[in-house]
């Protein structure tokens, strides 16, 4: 790994088949065991942007996103953060945006099977390693 930052991962799995009251369960109970993990610097819900003219600081004022967070998870302890993820989103389609020192990679699961998904966690440690 060329330094010691952060990778930042952007979890969507919006485009599940649950409803908008299972994805928003879903969204917050994920939320909350991100937030419990010692690995894990920071978690952080989504927000939409409003539309129209936006005033500074109105944009922490959208509504948040069902589906879709944040997190930062320093890089030496990418691996066990990203098993414990997609362990808890195996059975979900999910779009990952991946950046670390300047780099970016976007990646989705095909399907909903684990093997997408291990192959998915594969390619993420593959991009760590070479940021």
């Amino acid at each position: 790994m060329a330094g010691m930052s952060n990778l930042q991962l952007t979890i969507d799995f919006s485009d599940s088949d649950l409803d908008s009251e299972d994805l928003e369960t879903l969204t917050q109970s994920l939320y909350e065991d991100i937030d419990s993990l010692e690995e894990v610097e920071s978690v952080e819900r989504i927000r939409e942007k409003p539309a129209g003219d936006v005033k500074a600081g109105a944009e922490d004022l959208g509504k948040l996103m069902v589906g879709v967070l944040t997190t930062q998870i320093p890089l030496p302890t990418i691996r066990p953060v990203v098993n414990f993820l997609f362990s808890r989103l195996s059975s979900k389609k999910v779009k990952v945006k991946a950046e670390a020192n300047g780099k970016t990679i976007e990646l989705e699961t095909v399907g909903t099977s684990k093997e997408e998904v291990l192959v998915l966690i594969e390619q993420l440690k593959d991009f760590v390693e070479r940021a």
